[in-house]
């Protein structure tokens, strides 16, 4: 699962290198920053569309809709997940607008 993958690119790697150290510092600290975490990944935004390679380079301009439609619906359930995680600011127990 998604999860899964994202749980094993955080797991330690074994190695001694400077290289290695510092990857694992970093996997470390994300799991300690994040930790309620959940992957959702993103297919390619172009494979399967009119549009060239290139149009990464310039993908802000495009239209979602002119994007692949797996794309589209992975970039659905981001937004689902990140508005569905989100809850109403408050100061001291009240909620603010």
């Amino acid at each position: 699962s998604e999860d899964e993958y994202l749980e094993d690119c955080l797991r330690q790697k074994p190695g001694s290198s400077a290289a290695v150290r510092e990857q694992n510092e970093t996997r470390a600290g994300l799991t300690a920053l994040f930790r309620h975490r959940s992957c959702i990944a993103l297919p390619h935004p172009t494979l399967g569309t009119p549009l060239p390679p290139e149009a990464l380079k310039t993908l802000g301009d495009c239209a979602l809709a002119e994007l692949a439609p797996a794309f589209q619906h992975g970039v659905g359930r981001l937004q689902a997940a990140v508005v569905g995680a989100m809850r109403s600011k408050s100061l001291h127990g009240t909620k603010l607008d």
